[in-house]
């Protein structure tokens, strides 16, 4: 637009020089020449008196719209001569008052710059919708693609609940983030292997100190199976009751110990706090004489409710957590926990003087403690053999 008003205002200084050297008879004499010579080129030019009446120039009438003198404005309007090549356009104009009162208007025809201008904006509307479109199709191509990444790895996340922890997420060797994730994943899941390894050792150890207490679980439970003097009796059968994917290993270690000793175990799953009072039910339904709790933390934040279910079903439980037995729980066996905190104290301080966590061996516990609640053996009608209580660590009468 700069250069068209520069092109106006050059035409009107040359007109005014016109004037001001020859007076109105040499720049109407110039309009003419000008009309003719610039004709096709879109220059528009009037001279008009002091009402605005035309005299001369390729306007038929004076632009209404035109009010403010020595400004650039523009209009619409037809040519004054009708011969001529423009047609109802825009144009931009300047005009001024002569002065003999008349008036002088030389402007230019700026259709072309707004059918450029108009477009110049469709290609940018199409530009921008055509954008639009690009990022769409990436974003439905990015999303189509992190679903598939995360699909995978929820499939390996199920194979694991299912087959164990010997499969992997797969590595699509693009190295982005993605493929980073994973590998710390496998990383994380190679660590939890390794864990799961040395937890297996310690059950087994667990195991094996538990079967001094199965042993004389069993007494009792042949003693009571004497007592009912039924010659059809059949094997003892003792309730395990825990989480199937959690406590494998531990079901696995006291199913071994409990078949040493000659009893029948069979595992009751839970999975969520309501789920106890249901499994102690099965228990008693299924005839179990007696049952283990294997710990989890899912246990020990319900210890006190599976006592008062344990007392008010009948059904004596042992666990591995001492509080149990202080809850009302027949009796509990395992670590002696206040031992196992004091020993983590020293892993923390050796770890505080530079030694790496996963450098420090997963040790069995040194001291285990049998507690027994004689209150809770009198409700449930259990004769606790004296020898039991002689090798108690506790008793709570």
């Amino acid at each position: 637009m700069s250069r068209s008003d520069s092109a106006i205002e050059a035409e009107r200084a040359m007109l005014r020089n016109v004037y001001d050297s020859g007076g109105r008879a040499s720049l109407i004499q110039a309009i003419m020449e000008r009309d003719s010579a610039a004709r096709g080129e879109g220059a528009i030019y009037l001279l008009a008196n002091d009402s605005f009446a035309p005299v001369v120039g390729n306007l038929k009438k004076w632009p209404p719209s035109l009010r403010t003198p020595d400004e650039l404005s523009e209009f619409n309007s037809d040519p004054l001569n009708a011969k001529t090549t423009i047609g109802q356009a825009l144009f931009r104009a300047k005009w001024e008052t002569l002065p003999d009162g008349f008036h002088l208007l030389v402007g230019r025809d700026i259709s072309d710059l707004g059918r450029f201008a108009s477009k110049i904006h469709a290609a940018l509307a199409f530009a921008i919708f055509f954008i639009f479109i690009l990022a769409a199709v990436a974003s439905v191509s990015v999303t189509r693609r992190t679903v598939g990444r995360i699909e995978s790895i929820n499939a390996t996340s199920r194979a694991i609940m299912d087959r164990g922890l010997g499969r992997r997420i797969p590595l699509h060797g693009t190295g982005d983030e993605w493929d980073h994730l994973a590998e710390n994943l496998n990383s994380m899941l190679d660590r939890i292997e390794a864990l799961m390894s040395d937890i297996k050792q310690v059950s087994d150890n667990v195991a094996h100190d538990l079967r001094t207490p199965l042993t004389r679980m069993r007494g009792r439970l042949e003693k009571a199976s004497m007592e009912k003097s039924c010659p059809d009796h059949e094997q003892s059968v003792i309730a395990i009751i825990g989480i199937s994917g959690l406590n494998a290993v531990q079901f696995a270690a006291t199913k071994a110990a409990a078949k040493a000793i000659g009893l029948e175990a069979e595992l009751i799953e839970v999975r969520f706090p309501d789920d106890f009072e249901g499994a102690i039910e099965t228990a008693k339904t299924r005839h179990a004489d007696a049952g283990v709790v294997l710990s989890s933390p899912l246990v020990h934040g319900q210890m006190k409710h599976i006592a008062e279910l344990a007392l008010t079903k009948r059904v004596p439980l042992i666990c591995l957590f001492p509080q149990f037995a202080e809850f009302g729980g027949l009796m509990a066996y395992g670590p002696n926990m206040e031992n196992e905190f004091s020993r983590c104290a020293g892993y923390a301080g050796r770890i505080l003087h530079g030694a790496k966590p996963s450098d420090l061996p997963i040790q069995r516990p040194e001291k285990f403690d049998l507690v027994i609640n004689l209150k809770s053996a009198e409700a449930l009608g259990v004769s606790v053999p004296t020898v039991l209580l002689a090798t108690a660590d506790r008793v709570i009468e």
